[in-house]
């Protein structure tokens, strides 16, 4: 089976990382209120692989850019021990927080989610697990623990479930891809004729 797997990756141009997501979006799921969360029916095989190769490196892309992101202004990524790393998937008993942030100047934490392929009420549940933990195992009395979900696209589902939840915010990604005419080659020098 991995010889198979392989090789349809191989073929296919992609990674098993994304043959994965590809296989997990197209079995079939139960009824969870009607709401996507891949790419919807008709997408194409690109847009689907396009879709998780985003979500995919999300995570490693706001990490290695964080300070030139608009949360970098406000926010800095928790650090213990001097160690950058330590923001990265922290781990809790409760499972693993994406990225986790302490506020430049406040008393103020950010336990980051990144919606990946997954229902919005399991994001939610997933990011007060992670705030309760926050509170009770790293917050001092008087800080606040407050919750960003980032997501592709924001359906209603998720921000009916958000708006109950002063501490919980939402934003939407968005990848920008620019094209420029090069430079013009200079003329030749003198010394060159």
């Amino acid at each position: 089976m991995n010889a198979l797997l392989n090789q349809l990756a191989k073929d296919l141009h992609t990674d098993l990382w994304a043959l994965d997501s590809i296989f997990w979006w197209l079995k079939p799921k139960e009824d969870d209120g009607g709401e996507e969360v891949a790419p919807g029916p008709g997408a194409s095989p690109l847009e689907v692989q396009q879709s998780f190769a985003l979500e995919k490196h999300l995570h490693d892309f706001l990490f290695e850019n964080w300070d030139k992101t608009e949360l970098g202004k406000e926010w800095a990524l928790y650090a213990e021990d001097n160690d950058p790393e330590t923001a990265y998937e922290y781990p809790t008993d409760v499972g693993e927080i994406d990225l986790l942030a302490k506020h430049r100047k406040q008393p103020r934490w950010l336990v980051v989610e990144l919606k990946r392929g997954q229902t919005s009420d399991d994001t939610v549940g997933q990011i007060l697990r992670y705030i309760g933990w926050i509170r009770r195992h790293l917050a001092k009395s008087k800080e606040i623990v407050e919750g960003l979900i980032i997501a592709r696209s924001v359906d209603d589902n998720l921000r009916y479930a958000a708006s109950e939840v002063s501490h919980v915010k939402l934003m939407e990604y968005q990848v920008s891809f620019h094209l420029h005419a090069a430079k013009a080659l200079e003329a030749v020098s003198t010394k060159d004729k």
